[in-house]
């Protein structure tokens, strides 16, 4: 793997759990909307099963399996985002523990490179120069891992 694509992985990384967050967000407001039993009451009674207008009928129908098929692609999409979370820290816990420092403060942390130099024990230009190596040491466990080139291209659509 190339290092501007182990970069890629990392900021993906970064906002991961804002992304996570937001789509369980969205999944809860979709299954709000979703109702699959049509003919009950808001006091639990059971009604007429239908409302006397079967365009209305259908259109409701309609609306359901539009929303079901809505919830399945962004439950699809969560299960997706957590394997690639999963997945980035599994290599993660391959790099050396200093690399490891400077990719999570550097990027997932967002400190400057004095702060992160700081974390690690080195001088920032160093710590600028062992940046390289951690992305090369994370591209290669990356690579080793599931197919990793699908993990890059939703890396790099992340940033879009």
């Amino acid at each position: 793997m190339e290092l501007k694509d182990a970069e890629a992985v990392m900021l993906y990384y970064a906002q991961l759990p804002r992304m996570i967050r937001e789509t369980i967000r969205e999944l809860e407001e979709l299954e709000e909307q979703y109702n699959p039993i049509r003919g009950t009451g808001t006091d639990g009674m059971p009604k007429a099963a239908g409302n006397g207008d079967s365009t209305a009928d259908l259109a409701a129908k309609l609306a359901d399996r539009d929303t079901l098929g809505r919830i399945r692609a962004v439950e699809t999409r969560l299960v997706v985002m957590r394997q690639d979370r999963d997945d980035i820290e599994r290599a993660l816990r391959e790099v050396h523990r200093v690399h490891k420092t400077i990719l999570i403060c550097h990027y997932v942390k967002g400190h400057t490179w004095t702060a992160t130099a700081i974390q690690a024990g080195y001088s920032p230009s160093h710590t600028r120069r062992l940046k390289s190596r951690a992305l090369e040491m994370l591209g290669h466990s990356l690579d080793e891992g599931p197919m990793p080139g699908e993990l890059v291209a939703r890396a790099r659509d992340a940033h879009i």
